[in-house]
């Protein structure tokens, strides 16, 4: 099992109000799957991804990844968890606007003292695996949605995670585009053996993931396979 969730509950404090994001969430989540989480705007979608993924920690519960209790997890070891097992996708891409394709893809590893030739070359093999090869030392503001999207994609697959999180990747992309994405993403869940959590609110993208987890109301009220 990759991912194990436990009774897992956050409650937000603000100010005199208490909203309880998640309540209660039992979730398995095994090696090599590909998945997609729904539900409504409020449901406790981002607040899932954002707790398995360790940005954030829970009220209640555990969060269990390659079977290690992440939520007894000191900060510093939660940083090490988001840099050697995690990657990220956002909606937006968060990209640097001053460096390349291919410096943003590097960025990650360089905290890690990795070897710069091996750097180059991973982030290189990555970019041309998502079609850039040819846009590579293209800046954010010279490529578009899909492309600056693919990028993102690259970095989070740089540190070789074993997961990798999305939130509403497909958000800022048309249908075309967006469905090219989740393409590719299940390309890579294939090729790099690399475990997927996508949260989007699109059918036509969850339509595509294994398996479909719906949320409503911070508790998961059924699941589904969107094929076998």
């Amino acid at each position: 099992m990759m991912i194990e969730a436990k009774d897992l509950t956050k409650i937000y404090y603000l100010d005199a109000v208490q909203v309880q994001a998640l309540d209660k969430i039992n979730l398995k989540i095994e090696k090599g799957e590909f998945i997609s989480v729904m539900g409504p705007s409020g449901s406790g979608k981002s607040t899932l991804l954002h707790l398995l993924g360790g940005i954030d920690r829970p009220t209640f519960g555990k969060i269990f990844i390659n079977s290690a209790d992440v939520t007894k997890l000191s900060d510093t070891e939660l940083s090490d968890l988001r840099r050697d097992t995690v990657g990220f996708i956002f909606q937006i891409f968060n990209l640097i606007p001053t460096l390349t394709a291919l410096e943003n893809v590097m960025v990650p590893l360089f905290p890690r003292g990795a070897d710069l030739k091996w750097v180059e070359e991973r982030a290189k093999a990555l970019l041309s695996m998502v079609g850039l090869k040819e846009r590579m030392n293209h800046k954010p503001t010279q490529l578009s949605g899909g492309e600056r999207q693919r990028v993102a994609i690259a970095r989070s697959l740089v540190n070789q995670p074993q997961i990798i999180l999305a939130d509403e990747p497909t958000g800022e992309l048309d249908s075309k585009t967006g469905r090219e994405i989740i393409l590719l993403m299940k390309k890579l869940n294939e090729e790099e053996n690399v475990t997927v959590v996508i949260v989007t609110h699109d059918p036509r993208v969850s339509e595509l993931t294994e398996r479909i987890i719906y949320l409503q109301d911070g508790r998961i009220v059924r699941e589904e396979r969107s094929y076998d």
